[in-house]
């Protein structure tokens, strides 16, 4: 019979394991933008610029290059496989770094394996683990340099520092430039409670600072064709107030929302969390200070940088702070060993086990009834393909489409945007987006959602 730490680590194993089960539905959401962004990148040879369609993407490329290197070893033609190879391994990795991170802050054996838990549940379990979206790598980067600044501090050594350097970098060019944000919020916060101020103005932490904030103008001036990757990433910081509407009531209910959003992504976790915090039940093996200075402080942590995605208008997008997930899973897990009485421990174990069995369980039979009721992407291109054969082939929009399609021609060239002058040619796109072009078959791909339309200019237009 194993013991409680033994079935937890079981427990973390299935679960790291069910990440990988069900690799292969259709394309989902918008994942079409790395795969036609990698293999443009491929066909381009420039590998300091993404584009899409032929034009500039103005997004940074290492999460495009991380893709071409695991699709070297399966093969381009797997571009979406090797993306979603690179996300469930950057997902596995912040799983790591949760561990870590609790490790250093506390030294009960138990609490980082429920925090690996945790961080493996909910939204994350079932879908942001796999979505082949640059969020979890970019999240992995921002946590390892958040882990390594905090490992460093509570040793008081600044030689973790030089690690922030390539891995901030690392985040930046992932994505977006808020990966300074995170980091730089968690360090105020330490400074602002720990009040250790030798340890940030030590000369070696302000070379790491100031060469990291460095980093992404030396990559705009110095790197050619940069100004609109910088125009880009700022334009993103910015982006969720430019044509937003103001209203106070509608601004209340969207507040409402996310944090309904936010508990409903967690659950169930989530729902013994809030119950453990609303009932302030305290395990037996509580401490005399009720409240550790280390939760506080990851608490404070947390909330400042949570606030400005939570204040900004706009839809909710919860895979913005998955930088921040290590944070929650590792407080939850603190409430989870000092807040609950041992039943509702058990229930919140056997909750978190059940996903996971249904993850394992499913997902075999899930990902074939999901291809079956999701829209036959490659039936389409492969019509799409045949249809089109007599002349060349361009694409305006649909990046699912792009990227099956960018599959099958390979190696031949990725689909581009085409030329307004370009004549005798097919294109695909959208046909509320082409009202006054000549229009070959329409193919439904969502009822009622999702249209691909194929076009045609020119002799194009004689074949039948």
């Amino acid at each position: 019979m194993l013991n409680r730490f033994n079935r937890y680590h079981l427990f973390v194993l299935l679960a790291v394991l069910s990440l990988w089960v069900g690799l292969l539905p259709s394309y989902y959401s918008e994942e079409g933008v790395y795969t036609v962004s990698s293999f443009e990148m491929l066909f381009n040879h420039n590998y300091y610029m993404t584009y899409l369609g032929g034009n500039i993407y103005g997004r940074p490329p290492l999460y495009n290059w991380c893709i071409l290197g695991v699709a070297r070893i399966i093969g381009y033609s797997h571009m979406l496989l090797a993306a979603r190879i690179v996300t469930i391994t950057a997902t596995i990795g912040s799983a790591a770094v949760t561990y870590g991170l609790a490790r250093v802050l506390t030294r009960n054996p138990l609490l980082p394996l429920l925090a690996v838990l945790s961080f493996l549940s909910g939204d994350l379990l079932f879908r942001r683990s796999w979505i082949a979206y640059a969020d979890p790598t970019f999240a992995f980067f921002i946590s390892v340099a958040i882990l390594c600044m905090w490992f460093g501090y509570s040793k008081n050594q600044q030689r973790w520092l030089w690690l922030v350097l390539p891995l901030l970098s690392a985040a930046f060019l992932t994505k977006a430039l808020t990966c300074y944000v995170f980091y730089g919020m968690t360090v105020l916060t330490l400074l602002i409670r720990e009040r250790r101020w030798q340890y940030f103005f030590h000369p070696i932490s302000l070379t790491v600072h100031i060469a990291t904030l460095a980093f992404p103008l030396i990559w705009f001036f110095l790197i050619s064709e940069n100004s609109a990757l910088s125009t880009r990433m700022t334009w993103d910081v910015w982006n969720p107030f430019a044509d937003y509407t103001w209203s106070l009531t509608g601004y209340v209910v969207e507040l409402l929302n996310k944090i309904l959003v936010y508990i409903l992504r967690w659950a169930p976790l989530s729902f013994f969390v809030l119950y453990a915090i609303l009932r302030k039940n305290q395990a037996q093996h509580a401490e005399i200070d009720p409240t550790p200075s280390w939760v506080k402080t990851l608490f404070y942590a947390l909330c400042w940088n949570v606030l400005p995605y939570f204040l900004t208008p706009g839809k909710d997008q919860i895979r913005y702070l998955l930088p921040l997930y290590p944070f929650i899973s590792v407080l939850c897990a603190y409430v989870l060993v000092y807040r609950v009485s041992p039943v509702v421990l058990r229930w919140t174990m056997a909750s978190l086990v059940i996903c996971i069995g249904c993850k394992l369980l499913v997902s075999p039979w899930g990902v074939p009834w999901f291809s079956h009721m999701s829209p036959n992407f490659d039936r389409v291109a492969q019509e799409i393909m045949h249809r089109t054969r007599s002349y060349p082939l361009y694409a305006t929009d649909n990046v699912n489409m792009i990227g099956i399609l960018d599959a099958l021609r390979y190696p031949a060239p990725p689909l581009v945007f085409p030329d307004p002058h370009v004549q005798d040619c097919f294109y695909i796109g959208d046909p509320k987006l082409h009202p006054n072009d000549t229009i070959l078959h329409n193919y439904i791909l969502y009822p009622g959602y999702d249209v691909c339309g194929i076009f045609c200019r020119g002799k194009a237009c004689n074949v039948s």
